[in-house]
């Protein structure tokens, strides 16, 4: 690092208001900002689901999904057949619907079985949306709900234009108009809690997430005033993939019954001592010389996938491993129909999804690499090492 480097870090740090200021807006207690939920998708369709569900415990029943659904059959310029009137609603009781997260992959859904009515809701904050993600959705929700009124909710931060028509679009900025005014009108038949737990989810929202937010006009005067110091910061930078190497080579590191090997950011290996029973005759792949390893796959665009791996070295032990894995399929999986010449991977099994890499803290992807390792140990794991006992070596 250059002198006029250390000159512009010093100049960002020392005596900068905007800084200061961002420092002060960032400290200012939230109860979402401190639990690190800020940006997580699954979080925030949590809190949504409470706010909507007529029998959680906010009190209003179900005064918030109503206030939902008629900003959305006002706004929507939708016109087939079973999308609901604003005279359905006025006719509905929905004190019955329920709401539910996390449906066949639909981030909320409301069903109202007494009224014949869904709603399927897809809420994003950061990710865009997958290829025909939402033509998928609807589809599905017409097969499953045939005759019922329908009703298809786009949710952005923006407002951003759906790819299928028969969404109706919304915006965060709609919905905490939604729930502020809500609030104002209803606060007398709210508890302190609730009152303060759905201000601190409006204030989040209105903080960090909208656009023009104050945290994104301090960001932008703070990025033109020093952009240099703060590209060179940016490039320095921690990434998620080395913090999760990290957390899985220390975790690995700390457990008697598992043996780490040579490891890398992308490729962290390892192998539990009930399957350490194969003569060490690998070579050009780990300096521990194992033909057979368990190898994390460790990549923030796709995830965390553990996969067994049969190795380069004696050319004779690989065949007999090879014959053995093929014999017990139910084990191994299919095999493919020839021994690959250097790295043969038998299985691979998803422990962390890019959504967990985006979402969980630490302690979070700790415990389920805790969960994901005791499930392989005491299933998978025992097979595998009592097949490779088997090896005629």
């Amino acid at each position: 690092m250059s002198g006029n480097d250390i000159e512009e870090l010093k100049a960002f740090v020392d005596d900068n208001p905007d800084l200061e200021q961002l420092e002060a807006t960032l400290d200012r207690f939230n109860l979402f900002a401190s639990l690190d939920i800020v940006r997580q998708e699954l979080r925030h369709s949590a809190f949504i689901r409470w706010l909507l569900d007529p029998s959680e415990t906010h009190g209003l029943g179900d005064y918030w999904l109503r206030q939902l659904l008629l900003k959305v059959i006002k706004d929507g310029e939708v016109h087939h057949d079973d999308f609901p009137s604003l005279f359905d609603l006025d006719g509905w009781n929905l004190g019955r619907a329920e709401v539910r997260s996390e449906w066949r992959n639909i981030d909320l859904l409301i069903v109202d079985e007494d009224n014949l009515f869904v709603c399927a809701i897809e809420n994003k904050v950061d990710a865009g949306e997958h290829a025909n993600q939402l033509q998928r959705y609807r589809e599905f929700v017409e097969g499953t709900f045939g005759q019922y009124k329908k009703a298809f909710v786009f949710l952005t931060v923006s407002g951003e234009p759906p790819s299928d028509e028969n969404y109706v679009r919304l915006s965060h900025r709609d919905l905490v108009c939604i729930v502020e005014h809500a609030l104002e009108r209803r606060k007398s038949q709210l508890n302190d809690d609730v009152r303060l737990f759905v201000q601190q989810y409006i204030d989040m929202v209105r903080r960090y997430i909208l656009e023009e937010s104050e945290i994104q006009e301090l960001c932008r005067r703070l990025y033109k005033n020093h952009r240099k110091a703060l590209d060179l910061i940016f490039e320095n930078r921690p990434d998620r993939a080395a913090e999760v190497r990290q957390i899985t080579e220390g975790y690995i590191a700390s457990r008697d019954d598992l043996i780490a090997d040579d490891s890398s950011k992308t490729c962290i290996r390892f192998l539990p001592h009930c399957m350490d029973s194969l003569p060490h005759e690998g070579s050009g792949w780990t300096s521990s010389k194992r033909i057979v390893l368990c190898e994390l796959e460790n990549r923030e665009n796709f995830g965390l996938r553990l996969k067994v791996i049969l190795g380069p070295g004696n050319q004779e032990l690989r065949q007999k491993v090879y014959i053995k894995a093929r014999s017990v399929p139910r084990v191994f999986g299919r095999p493919k129909p020839k021994l690959s010449s250097k790295w043969h991977t038998f299985f691979s099994i998803p422990w962390l999804s890019k959504k967990d890499y985006d979402e969980l803290d630490e302690e979070e992807i700790r415990q389920k690499i805790d969960e994901k390792m005791e499930e392989f140990l005491q299933n998978k794991g025992k097979e595998v090492a009592n097949a490779l006992r088997e090896v005629d070596v």
